[in-house]
C-alpha cells in the first residue's frame, strides 16, 4: 500500500528494517537472538530545526512536536501534518489536557508566551509572561492553566483564562505540575526549593534540596505523592503534605522523571547516564547505563515499560519485569525528548536531527490488538478537507490525494477517516469521478469493510466480524472483483473453525466456586466440606493432565495455539495485500490515457511528487 504524502520513507531505511542487527553497525540492536525484533519504523517526520519537545494523546490518535523553530506541528499516528501553530519563541514543553482536547506550549528566548491550542489547529489563547515560560501544566479539562516563568512569577489561570493569581519567588521557575483536581499545584526553582501553593495562591509549604530543582516535580494523583528531581543528583519522595518520604542518590544531576499514577513506581535519568527505575520507598528496582546523559523519559502507567532518549542519539525500551533491554535504535540526533503510550506499543521522539519519529513496538503482553480509537470528527474533517483544497488546485492533485490519503488511512485502521473519505467520493461525487474510477472507490469500500472485519475478529468480536465481512463480500461481488470475493470468504471460513480454548485449571476452578453457593442451600457443612475437597481432586489431576507429555489435553492446546497462529498469519497476509480493483497508480495508468498531452505531463509530476509510481 502505499502512504507517503507528507511523511519522509527513506529508501535507505526502509531496506534497513529487513535486515538483521548484526548486519547494521551502530543500527538496531535487539536483545533476543537473531530474529526479527518486533519493533518497526511508522514513520519520520523532517522539519525545519532541531525538536526539544513531543507529546502522544494517551488515545494514540495524535503526536505533537515542536523546537527551535518556534513551529507546533500535529500529526496524527499515520504521521500525516494535519496543521503547524507558530509561536513567537523555542518551543520547549508540551501539556495535554485531553478532556478538553487541547494542550499548551511554552516558548523560551524570544517568546515570553504559552499557548493553548484546540486539537482542529484553533489557537484557544495566548498567555502573556514577562519572560521565557520554562515550565507549563494544566487540568485534564483545562480548568486550571499553570506557568512557571524566568521572570521569578508563578501564574495560574482559571477556565476562562482570567488569571487567577500571580506570585514571586527568589529565583526563575523551572518547571510545574497540579493534581487532576487543580486542588494543588506545585512548583520547582532555582532556589533550590520545591513549593506546594492551592488554587488560590496561598503558599501551603516548601521544601528544600540542595541544588537546582532541573527536572521539577511529577505527581502521582491516586497515592498523593510526587517525586522532584534536583541537580545535587537526588530524586525526592514527597506527599502531598511537603513530607520527605525518601530520597535516592544518582550520582549526578537529575534532567528526566517520570511516575506511575499509583505512586509505586518512578523512573529517573540524567548526566549519570544511567535510567533507574524505583519502588515507592525510592529502593531501586532495577538500573541501566546508556553511553551518555540521559534528556528524554516516559514510563508506561503500569511501570513496567520505559523509553529513554540519550545524547547518543539513542532510543532504549527497557522492559522491567523481563529484566532487560529490548530495544536500543540509534538515531541521527540527539534524542531531546520521548513519549511512551500506555500499552507501550507506540513511541515517539523528538530530535536534534530535526525529525519526529514514530515507532511500534508489538512485543508487549497480550496479542498487542485493539480496535483503533475513533477519530475525532476534527480530524476527519481536516483531511478531507485537505484533499478538497487539493483538488481545487487540480482535479488530478485531488485525486492522487484522495486515494493516498484513503489508503493511508486503511493502513492505520483509522476508519472514521475512512468512511468520512468514501462519503465525500460517493455520496456526493465531488471529485467528479468517471465510472471507471468509481469502481475503483467502491473495492476500496469493500477493503474498507474487511480491515474492519479483522479488527474485530482479532478481537474475538465474530458477529461483528461476519457482518462486516459479509458486506465487503456484496461490494466486491457486485463488482465481479474475484480476487476480493475470495479473501472475504478465506476469512469467513476462519470464523467457522474459531472454537474456545481449552479451559485452564484456574477456569475450572472458577466455574466450581459459582456453583457452590447452590450446593450451599442444601447441603450440611461437613457435605460442602467433602465436595469441596473432590473439586480440588479434580483440579489436581486436571493440572496433571495439563503438563504430562502426550496428554489429549496438551495436545488439543498446541493445536489451538498452532491454529490461532495461522490464523493471525493469514490475516496479517491479507491486511498487507488487500486485492482490490486498483490503488493510486493503476487509476492514473487509465487516467492518463484519457486526457491530453499537456495533463499527461501534469499526472506524471503528480505522481512522482506524490511517491506513486509515476505511469
Amino acid at each position: 500500500m502505499t502512504f507517503v504524502r507528507g511523511v519522509e520513507r527513506d529508501p535507505a531505511l526502509r531496506a534497513d528494517e529487513d535486515r538483521s542487527s548484526r548486519d547494521r553497525p551502530g543500527g538496531r540492536s535487539f536483545l533476543r537472538g537473531d530474529r526479527t525484533p518486533p519493533f518497526k519504523s511508522l514513520w519520520q517526520h523532517l522539519t525545519t530545526n532541531k525538536l526539544y519537545a513531543v507529546a502522544m494523546t494517551r488515545d494514540k490518535r495524535f503526536i505533537i512536536a515542536g523546537g527551535q523553530s518556534g513551529d507546533v506541528l500535529f500529526m496524527d499516528m499515520a504521521g500525516r501534518l494535519l496543521w503547524t501553530g507558530r509561536t513567537a519563541g523555542v518551543v520547549n514543553r508540551i501539556a495535554l489536557a485531553e478532556d478538553a482536547d487541547s494542550f499548551i506550549t511554552s516558548t523560551l528566548q524570544r517568546g515570553h508566551k504559552a499557548y493553548r491550542w484546540h486539537y482542529s489547529g484553533r489557537l484557544l489563547h495566548t498567555y502573556e509572561t514577562e519572560g521565557s515560560v520554562w515550565g507549563i501544566a494544566t487540568t485534564p479539562d483545562a480548568s486550571l492553566v499553570v506557568l512557571g516563568s524566568e521572570d521569578k512569577h508563578l501564574y495560574a489561570f482559571d477556565q476562562h483564562d482570567e488569571l487567577l493569581f500571580k506570585r514571586e519567588l527568589d529565583e526563575p521557575i523551572r518547571q510545574v505540575a497540579v493534581t487532576a483536581d487543580g486542588a494543588l499545584i506545585f512548583a520547582s526553582s532555582d532556589d533550590q526549593h520545591v513549593y506546594a501553593f492551592d488554587r488560590a495562591g496561598e503558599q501551603r509549604w516548601r521544601f528544600q534540596t540542595e541544588g537546582r530543582v532541573y527536572a521539577g516535580v511529577r505527581v502521582a494523583d491516586e497515592a498523593r505523592v510526587l517525586v522532584a528531581g534536583s541537580n545535587d543528583g537526588h530524586v525526592y519522595g514527597l506527599d502531598f503534605e511537603g513530607n520527605e518520604r525518601w530520597r535516592f542518590q544518582t550520582g549526578d544531576l537529575v534532567n528526566a522523571l517520570a511516575i506511575t499514577p499509583d505512586g509505586q513506581f518512578c523512573a529517573a535519568g540524567g548526566k549519570s547516564a544511567t535510567a533507574y527505575l524505583l519502588d515507592d520507598q525510592g529502593e531501586v528496582l532495577w538500573s541501566t547505563q546508556t553511553e551518555e546523559a540521559i534528556y528524554g523519559l516516559d514510563l508506561s502507567p503500569d511501570g513496567q515499560y520505559m523509553v529513554v532518549g540519550a545524547n547518543d542519539s539513542a532510543i532504549y525500551l527497557f522492559d522491567y519485569q523481563r529484566n532487560r533491554r529490548v530495544i536500543k535504535e540509534k538515531l541521527n540526533g540527539r534524542i531531546y525528548a520521548v513519549a511512551l503510550s500506555a500499552d507501550a506499543q507506540y513511541i515517539a521522539a523528538a530530535s536534534s536531527d530535526q525529525k519526529v519519529y514514530a515507532y511500534q513496538y508489538t512485543d508487549v503482553d497480550g496479542d498487542g490488538q485493539e480496535l483503533t480509537r475513533p477519530a475525532s470528527k476534527p480530524h476527519s474533517r481536516l483531511v478531507v478537507g485537505g484533499v478538497r483544497e487539493e483538488y481545487a488546485r487540480s482535479s488530478h492533485a485531488g485525486l492522487v490525494g484522495w486515494f493516498s490519503e484513503f489508503e493511508k488511512s486503511l493502513r492505520y485502521q483509522q476508519f472514521d477517516i475512512c468512511r468520512a473519505l468514501l462519503d465525500e467520493a460517493h455520496e456526493e461525487n465531488s471529485f467528479n469521478l468517471s465510472e471507471g474510477e468509481m469502481r475503483f472507490t467502491r473495492s476500496l469500500e469493500g477493503a474498507y469493510w474487511l480491515f474492519r472485519g479483522i479488527a474485530h475478529h482479532r478481537q474475538e468480536q465474530y458477529d461483528e466480524a461476519r457482518a462486516c465481512y459479509e458486506q465487503s463480500k456484496t461490494i466486491q461481488e457486485a463488482l465481479h472483483n474475484q480476487d476480493g470475493v475470495g479473501q472475504v470468504i478465506a476469512v469467513l471460513s476462519l470464523l467457522g473453525e474459531q472454537e474456545p480454548a481449552v479451559d485452564s485449571a484456574e477456569d475450572s476452578m472458577e466455574a466450581a466456586a459459582e456453583t457452590m453457593p447452590e450446593v450451599a442451600e442444601n447441603t450440611t457443612e461437613g457435605e460442602i466440606a467433602a465436595d469441596t475437597a473432590g473439586i480440588e481432586e479434580v483440579l489436581e489431576a486436571l493440572e496433571a493432565l495439563e503438563t504430562t507429555p502426550g496428554s489429549p489435553r496438551l495436545r488439543t492446546t498446541a493445536f489451538h495455539r498452532s491454529q490461532q497462529a495461522e490464523m493471525r498469519r493469514l490475516l496479517d497476509e491479507i491486511l498487507n495485500k488487500p486485492r482490490v480493483l486498483g490503488m493510486s497508480e493503476k487509476l492514473l495508468e487509465q487516467r492518463i490515457t484519457e486526457v491530453p498531452p499537456t495533463e499527461q505531463h501534469q499526472i506524471i509530476l503528480l505522481a512522482r511528487q506524490s511517491g506513486v509510481i509515476a505511469p
